[in-house]
């Protein structure tokens, strides 16, 4: 089951997060910046609930959270070869690690 959950959650490799800025309209669809569909908050039939909206924050926030990751991956790969303070090798380690998830790899 985690092979196919991964197979269908992972896209082909150099495919990217849809262009934000993100809007929501006011049945909780999600529109890219192109305004094609990007997802739908909560369950068609009910009413959004609090868990939705903070739900929707997150997904406003992608666009800017991938672009924060990669910065600060780049960032901190300027200082690879040097004598890095124990912390940034995880970091680093943990920035890659998201990046190559939102572009696919395992």
């Amino acid at each position: 089951m985690a092979e196919l959950r991964h197979t269908l959650l992972s896209p082909p490799y150099g495919v990217t997060l849809s262009p934000g800025d993100y809007t929501v309209s006011d049945d909780g669809t999600v529109f890219d910046a192109d305004g094609r569909v990007f997802c739908v908050l909560g369950h068609p039939e009910e009413a959004l609930c609090e868990q939705d909206l903070a739900n929707g924050a997150a997904v406003l926030a992608l666009p800017h959270l991938s672009a924060a990751v990669r910065d600060a991956e780049a960032f901190l790969a300027t200082f690879e070869d040097a004598p890095l303070h124990k912390g940034f090798v995880p970091l680093l380690r943990q920035l890659r690690e998201a990046i190559d998830r939102m572009e696919g790899r395992p």
